[in-house]
């Protein structure tokens, strides 16, 4: 109950006051993380970042990844981003740490998870989310070809012979005319 007092005769007035709180003072940001198209056995990596609004100390309890869709190609780490610092175990009011999520495709196709942050302060336990997408649209020549350039391009020719149908002994000694 709340006490008003005006220069109405009847001072004070009593408002009752209730509600409910929203959250325990974390948020993060960005709450949606899409990678663009990449090729299956390569990595790349995006901040996230947890904020601490709240009273007291915030404990983190976990950072999980839950797969909706394809595999379990994203993992996540705290790991520091420019000057904020990674996340540990706890955060005072008014600080920030950051997350690393890595994306590493093995599945042709888009996937999508969502991060998982969960935490508790004095306000009670929360969680907090980002949504995750990431797409693969073709396969990555393997590793074992080396960076040079002509191991490349014969590994791609030979995937194309094979898609086709044709043999190299047809390309050599009869010209190529892919079928279309």
């Amino acid at each position: 109950m709340t006490a008003i007092n005006d220069d109405d005769g009847s001072s004070p007035q009593f408002v009752s006051l209730s509600g409910t709180g929203a959250g325990n003072g974390a948020s993060v940001s960005p709450t949606k993380l899409t990678w663009a198209p990449q090729l299956q056995g390569t990595t790349k990596s995006k901040p996230v970042i947890l904020t601490y609004n709240g009273t007291g100390t915030l404990t983190i309890n976990s950072a999980t990844i839950t797969v909706n869709t394809g595999n379990s190609d994203f993992t996540v780490i705290g790991a520091a981003n420019g000057t904020t610092p990674a996340c540990t175990a706890t955060l005072a009011s008014g600080q920030k740490c950051a997350y690393k999520v890595t994306y590493k495709p093995t599945l042709v196709g888009t996937e999508t998870s969502t991060l998982d942050i969960n935490d508790t302060s004095s306000a009670g336990t929360a969680d907090q989310t980002v949504a995750l997408t990431g797409t693969d649209s073709r396969t990555s020549v393997p590793r074992s070809l080396g960076t040079r350039s002509s191991d490349r391009v014969l590994y791609l020719f030979i995937s194309v012979l094979s898609a086709c149908g044709c043999t190299i002994p047809d390309v050599l000694c009869q010209g190529w005319d892919p079928p279309m």
